[in-house]
């Protein structure tokens, strides 16, 4: 018996990417899954690939009618919802001088998107279902991978890790050992996941120094479990970036006074 069975899950933008490797996944734990996206021919490929246990709704997430749509079918065949991925989203990139109305309205439609899933996903939603957002950072011209590390229970955390190093296919949903707590280390539970262009390119398998199974991303935003024996408090909202993070490319092209693991203002 997989950990979801008899779960019923959405994943908006489910037709492709992180959502469709999340949506094989939940199916595979034994949910049935609703899956969103803006287009008919991209949600029958999915469906095809997910196999069964799944059903396929095109709308737009940004649009309230169709969200209304959306839910009025899940309410109609399911009754419920134990699950809900926010996961739809557009990356359109433009330097700021060369930002538009239409280009900032498009951006500012994920944010709309995400508030108006979650709003209307309310009254399908028991005690103990789970709400899943997701957030990416990219730099312009490379296209993101998504969030990698999700929130730890207990002595697991959940991850999206690569199984191999086939494109977006080769995600999928672990559970992997709480990491311990190291002389001069500070745990920190992540809220946000960023990534970097090394990260994509292992995930094409365009790096071949890298082994699967593997967990991407080094960069992001969270919130301090275990402060160790630094000056951090638990509970304080960090950032933090690894060896190959754009903070530390910003930092080296443009000797911007930028440093890892520092708080965020409020």
């Amino acid at each position: 018996m997989g950990k979801l069975e008899g779960k019923i899950a959405l994943v908006t933008g489910g037709n492709s990417g992180i959502g469709l490797a999340t949506a094989k996944e939940f199916v595979g734990e034994g949910a049935f899954v609703f899956i969103t996206g803006r287009r008919d021919p991209e949600l029958a490929s999915a469906v095809k690939e997910i196999g069964n246990k799944v059903t396929a709704v095109r709308g737009d997430v940004s649009k309230l009618g169709d969200l209304d749509r959306l839910f009025a079918q899940v309410k109609q065949e399911k009754g419920r919802l134990d699950v809900v991925f926010a996961n739809a989203g557009i990356a359109q990139l433009a330097p700021l001088e060369k930002i538009t109305e239409q280009h900032f309205e498009a951006i500012f439609g994920n944010v709309k998107g995400v508030v108006f899933t979650v709003q209307k996903a309310l009254p399908l939603l028991p005690d103990g279902a789970s709400v899943i957002g997701r957030e990416h950072f990219a730099r312009p011209g490379r296209r993101p991978t998504g969030p990698h590390l999700g929130q730890g229970r207990g002595g697991e955390t959940r991850a999206m890790r690569a199984e191999s190093f086939t494109g977006y296919g080769g995600l999928k949903l672990a559970e992997v050992p709480r990491p311990t707590l190291a002389d001069g280390r500070v745990l920190v539970r992540i809220t946000a996941a960023g990534v970097s262009p090394l990260d994509h390119t292992i995930l094409s398998g365009g790096y071949p120094r890298a082994t699967a199974p593997l967990i991407l991303g080094n960069e992001g935003a969270g919130v301090v479990e275990n402060p160790g024996d630094s000056s951090f408090s638990v509970g304080a909202r960090v950032m933090f970036c690894g060896p190959y993070g754009y903070q530390r490319q910003l930092r080296r092209r443009h000797q911007r006074p930028l440093r890892c693991g520092e708080p965020i203002p409020e």
